[in-house]
């Protein structure tokens, strides 16, 4: 019966998608709203499609992609070495319980000065304010993952002798996983929102770039179709990373009885 009914109010949201595109369509077609504003829905969807199988935007958004993965993987790498040193630490915890929060609330955009003085324009100065919107709140959910492991498992493991390799894979890491989950979603979506952002920056300054780029080089010349067909790929990619990934990692979760905060 749950069932039934999720799939009646999915059904219901994807018809009032369908009827959202047909007035766009009816609208842009009518003349009522002009195409170098809002271009019809088909010819976002054409030009889309031309952009991808010439290649260009193809590659831009692998450029975008790669400098994604690259910008996460050392968020990650520093989040693992700040976690093990506030374990080992009191006081730099302490420290970083007061700068973390500080840092998290200072948006990407606002150090781009700083980060143009320091660093200057391109890859580097993109990934640095990638690294600094998804590492402070990533740290943050790993040291909450951590807290939240039950003392009770702590000394049930040491009073069975458990070796630390048995201690990580059978009882600290499910313990951890929720967290880590929901860190790993928070901190994709910040740093996609990040990347882009940058890209449209440093596009505007003349930096080959990737998405972003696209995005505000087609602005800059009146191409707003190709505008709307760079951020109907930014919503397909954000799709297929909340649906392809984090959705399959919830459905684990909730199979191994545990919740996804």
């Amino acid at each position: 019966m749950k069932v039934f009914q999720k799939n009646k109010y999915q059904l219901r949201a994807f018809c009032l998608i369908c009827v959202i595109i047909i007035l766009w369509e009816l609208i842009t077609r009518q003349g009522l709203v002009p195409n170098y504003i809002l271009p019809p829905f088909s010819q976002v969807i054409y030009t889309t499609w031309i952009e991808l199988t010439t290649g260009s935007l193809f590659v831009m958004v692998g450029r975008t992609l790669l400098v994604l993965i690259e910008a996460l993987a050392i968020s990650f790498l520093l989040s693992a070495i700040i976690v093990f040193i506030c374990q080992k630490s009191k006081t730099f915890l302490s420290f970083y319980n007061i700068i973390a929060p500080a840092m998290n609330s200072i948006p990407s955009m606002a150090l781009l000065p700083l980060v143009i003085m320091w660093i200057g324009i391109g890859n580097a100065a993109i990934v640095t304010l990638v690294v600094h919107s998804v590492l402070w709140t990533f740290t943050i959910y790993l040291l909450k993952s951590i807290s939240a492991i039950p003392k009770e498992y702590r000394e049930f493991t040491d009073n069975i002798n458990l070796g630390i390799f048995r201690k990580i894979k059978d009882v600290f890491f499910p313990a951890v996983l929720p967290h880590i989950v929901a860190g790993l979603k928070i901190a994709c979506s910040r740093a996609w929102r990040s990347i882009i952002g940058a890209e449209i920056i440093f596009g505007a300054i003349g930096t080959a770039g990737g998405l972003g780029y696209f995005i505000n080089i087609n602005r800059q010349f009146g191409n707003m179709d190709k505008v709307l067909s760079g951020v109907l790929i930014i919503v397909l990619i954000g799709l297929i990373m909340e649906y392809a990934i984090f959705s399959k990692l919830d459905k684990l979760l909730k199979k191994w009885g545990m919740k996804n905060e």
